[in-house]
């Protein structure tokens, strides 16, 4: 045996050479548990196919609800409003929450529940998997926190609309359908982001918490 060979036998540590001894199935057993951060177990799957049920349904009841159908949510995002811009509006049975002279129009497809849709299948697609138990129940988080979340966007996509059209009104243009809806779409993409990049970094500190402990 040449001298290199034993310089590199007297640098295994005892770790290697225990690891060495064990057979190839004891050896894999042996190394330390990889914990993914995403696991897609059976109980995931279920949550995620729920979750593609309600949004079915939801779609489908969006599709043909009027403004009294939808006032869980338009009610809300009127009130919501109305507190930021200090405009004040009446339920119309066929429009849904009109301002008064019919400048501000909060009707169904104000509504916001394409956002909704999305900010659930996002938010629970993404993180669902990250909880080893209760996975329901942070399901169920995820509808109402979801919920909350787009009545405040809804809400100030509309103010941004309202702002929109005061500053058309005062360089005198007129505020387009497309630029509108630009102006939405916008909206809706930048708080879904901050949507999802706030809850990773609150679930990512509660793992690190979690670690803590």
């Amino acid at each position: 045996m040449s001298q290199n060979d034993n310089s590199l036998i007297a640098m295994k540590t005892p770790a290697m050479r225990a690891n060495a001894e064990l057979s190839p199935e004891e050896s894999v057993d042996a190394q330390p548990d990889s914990k993914p951060l995403l696991q897609i177990d059976r109980d995931s799957l279920v949550i995620m196919a729920l979750t593609i049920a309600l949004a079915l349904c939801i779609k489908l009841f969006y599709s043909a609800a009027g403004p009294d159908d939808l006032g869980w949510i338009l009610y809300p995002t009127a009130a919501l409003v109305k507190a930021f811009t200090s405009i004040s509006f009446l339920f119309d049975p066929q429009n849904g929450y009109v301002a008064a002279g019919g400048a501000v129009v909060i009707g169904p497809g104000c509504a916001g529940l394409n956002f909704y849709v999305i900010a659930l299948c996002m938010s629970t697609f993404s993180f669902i998997g990250r909880f080893n138990k209760h996975k329901l129940y942070w399901f169920l988080a995820f509808v109402l926190i979801t919920y909350v979340v787009t009545l405040c966007v809804n809400a100030f996509r509309i103010v941004g609309g309202i702002m929109l059209l005061e500053v058309g009104r005062s360089m005198n243009f007129a505020v387009s359908g497309a630029l509108h809806s630009a102006q939405g779409t916008l909206f809706y993409f930048v708080f879904l982001i901050a949507y999802f990049v706030a809850l990773q970094s609150i679930l990512n500190q509660r793992n690190r918490n979690e670690g803590i402990r």
